[in-house]
């Protein structure tokens, strides 16, 4: 009876050992783990939000970062780092207002994202926010804001807006001589003229004609073309930028016109009425080669070159 007390006893304390044994491992387990776990295990991540962006030749961002012992924030674009701040309080855990100024290398839509870091390397990030820096150019487009159609200049930056022209002006296309070709209508009948983009007197090119309309420029500046309206049949003419060697292009017997230079200059493509339908072409500037782009039931019109010369979007 005794031996069996015994036996029972050392199998208790062997139990009771045991469970010591695992406990103080477990312990001692955490103990290390606490001691060499990153501070990421048991804080957040810093929070970051945008607060204001200002667009100007100068960008001006604001973002604020919340998160604790937070050593800086960084401003990227795209995969560039493009301005940096150090927190000069790291160990205050009150949210940190940091604000930026960077000039952008030049036009385009830049992608920003803000990066904010802990002492242990930790680090939170923004979603993308997009500037948009406009070309320091100008538009000319026509408007008939003041009761009749003229033409105005308009400053992309800065939104300033002058006439450019105040007679019944429309349709203007700019070379890359700065010239400025449009359509005019004087005493009834429309005209091509041209004019320098500061404006001196315009040229009149098609003195001759009373319906030329929609002029457009060869990517040279050296040909103009531009559509003619006579007896109820619309066709496209080129002349060079003085107004000579005036040739018909295509010979339709109902609407040629809206059109576009090819980047070689030495092909044009254009909209076209046959049958009622409406439908894309190309040709050469010497009237050859003939060829329908699009056959279908929707009205095709209003063609444009890409700058490879490859492709041609239309409406």
């Amino acid at each position: 009876m005794k031996q069996k007390i015994s036996i029972t006893l050392a199998r208790i304390l062997t139990l009771i050992l045991s469970l010591t044994l695992i406990v103080g491992i477990g312990i001692a387990a955490f103990l290390l783990w606490s001691n060499f776990a990153p501070a990421s295990a048991s804080t957040s991540a810093p929070l970051i939000e945008f607060r204001s962006i200002e667009s100007g030749e100068v960008v001006s961002i604001a973002v604020a970062i919340r998160g604790e012992h937070l050593t800086r924030a960084e401003l990227w674009s795209d995969n560039q780092m493009i301005a940096r701040e150090t927190n000069p309080h790291p160990d205050l855990s009150n949210s940190w207002t940091v604000a930026w100024q960077w000039t952008p290398p030049g036009a385009g839509v830049f992608p920003l994202a803000a990066r904010a870091f802990d002492e242990s390397g930790r680090y939170g990030a923004t979603t993308l926010v997009e500037v948009v820096m406009p070309p320091r150019g100008r538009l000319l487009f026509s408007s008939n804001r003041s009761g009749k159609y003229s033409l105005y200049s308009l400053a992309i930056n800065s939104r300033e807006t002058t006439l450019f022209s105040s007679s019944e002006d429309r349709q203007p296309s700019v070379s890359h001589s700065q010239m400025v070709a449009y359509a005019r209508n004087q005493s009834g009948a429309w005209h091509i003229f041209t004019n320098a983009l500061v404006p001196t007197q315009p040229t009149d090119l098609t003195p001759d004609l009373i319906s030329a309309q929609r002029p457009a420029w060869s990517a040279d500046g050296q040909h103009l073309a531009f559509e003619v309206t006579l007896t109820n049949t619309t066709n496209i003419f080129v002349t060079d930028a003085r107004g000579n060697n005036r040739a018909q292009i295509t010979h339709g017997d109902s609407y040629d016109g809206q059109a576009s230079f090819s980047p070689s200059g030495d092909r044009l493509a254009f909209a076209a009425q046959q049958g009622g339908r409406w439908d894309i072409y190309s040709v050469n500037l010497d009237g050859s080669n003939l060829t329908r782009l699009t056959n279908d039931a929707a009205q095709d019109l209003q063609p444009a070159w890409s700058p490879d010369g490859n492709r041609i979007a239309f409406t």
